[in-house]
């Protein structure tokens, strides 16, 4: 990486945002390489397997719908 992707924000509990806006909801949240890492040499593996036992990144399914009438 050349170094030019910046990241604007973060949160330690992906489930904030919920109170954001009554329409986000989080469907479902994983460590960010959960899937992924069996395709990847063991030396890289052992990076992404600190990453995720430390949940230093993660994916998030968000749904954000329609305001529901009450």
């Amino acid at each position: 990486m050349n170094g030019s992707a910046k990241l604007l924000w973060g949160t330690d509990n992906i489930y904030e945002i919920e109170r954001w806006n009554e329409r986000i909801k989080v469907v479902e949240n994983m460590p960010m390489f959960r899937i992924h890492k069996k395709n990847y040499p063991a030396i890289k593996r052992i990076g992404m397997n600190i990453s995720d036992m430390m949940n230093i990144m993660s994916l998030a399914h968000i749904e954000i719908g329609v305001k529901q009438c009450r």
